[in-house]
């Protein structure tokens, strides 16, 4: 069985919320089935979720590979697999780092263009 056809199998009906759902089927679509999709999952190596994930940014990775490791547990689950590769990948250190915001002044002296007017109310309102 093809990545593909497996995450069109499992993907609905994971136990998982329609958010989850709806994020894991993102993740897979744009950043694993391009790659992995045509690859039968008993040919599938560590090395090959990790290549498909590398480049991207850490949070992205990170969800990608969650993706992958879901599927793949499934897999094992369903007794269509015997080893879940994906649990020898290293998950890609995710580091907060703060963000800088314009203050009033330099956000009122910024040209915007035509939505001007909103952002500096979204801003004077707190909303970002």
């Amino acid at each position: 069985m093809e990545l593909d056809a497996l995450a069109l199998l499992v993907l609905p009906v994971m136990r998982i919320t329609k958010k989850t759902r709806n994020n894991y089927q993102g993740a897979y679509t744009r950043y694993l089935a391009p790659k992995l999709g045509g690859i039968e999952i008993a040919l599938l190596t560590s090395d090959d979720f990790s290549t498909a994930v590398s480049g991207l940014p850490a949070q992205t990775a990170y969800q990608a590979l969650m993706v992958g490791k879901s599927l793949l547990r499934e897999a094992k689950s369903r007794s269509l697999i015997t080893d879940v590769v994906t649990d020898r990948c290293k998950a890609p250190r995710i580091s907060p780092c703060s963000s800088r915001f314009l203050t009033w002044d330099q956000l009122n002296s910024i040209e915007l263009g035509k939505y001007s007017e909103q952002i500096l109310f979204l801003a004077l309102h707190g909303l970002r």
